[in-house]
């Protein structure tokens, strides 16, 4: 047996894992900056504005979901990877999140707190659908750690809908 027979379809398989985490990784920030645009949004105040960008990340949450579905099983050293990523959308959360509660009078004041809770409860369910197929894909080792961040993503999502109430 050549070597190249042996190296080929091994190069193959590992392009495309790591093609796989790249798509992960770009869907995971298309999550971040639109999360990004509803902190935007919030602080402009427009109905519109808080409304599409709601809608547009209810489709990148979605689009994600997908991506991490049609995924190969994640290696480790690419699980952490994605840990990063997954804390830098945490953190983009928690900004946006604080200031939608300080903008709770504002956004009652539009009529919107119904719509931004409907919204809220909704992307809670999706970022969960998301969380459980990220977990179905790192290896074992690494499964608590990313429940962990689930946990987090989760409560801050219950915090939001909590002040949005």
């Amino acid at each position: 047996m050549r070597l190249s027979t042996f190296l080929v379809p091994v190069a193959s398989i590992l392009g495309l894992a790591c093609a796989q985490i790249g798509a992960i990784n770009t869907a995971l920030a298309d999550i971040r900056n639109d999360v990004d645009a509803v902190k935007n949004a919030f602080n402009a105040g427009t109905p519109a504005g808080i409304t599409s960008s709601f809608t547009e990340l209810d489709d990148s949450i979605s689009a994600a979901t997908t991506v991490v579905n049609n995924s190969p099983a994640i290696g480790l050293l690419d699980a952490l990877s994605l840990a990063n990523t997954i804390g830098s959308l945490q953190t983009s959360i928690d900004q946006a999140f604080t200031v939608l509660k300080a903008k709770r009078t504002a956004v009652d004041a539009l009529g919107l707190t119904g719509a931004v809770r409907t919204s809220l409860v909704g992307q809670r369910s999706a970022v969960d659908m998301l969380g459980g197929k990220v977990i179905s894909k790192v290896p074992g080792i690494v499964k608590g750690t990313a429940r962990s961040f689930m946990a987090q993503l989760d409560a801050s999502y219950a915090a939001a809908i909590a002040a949005s109430s």
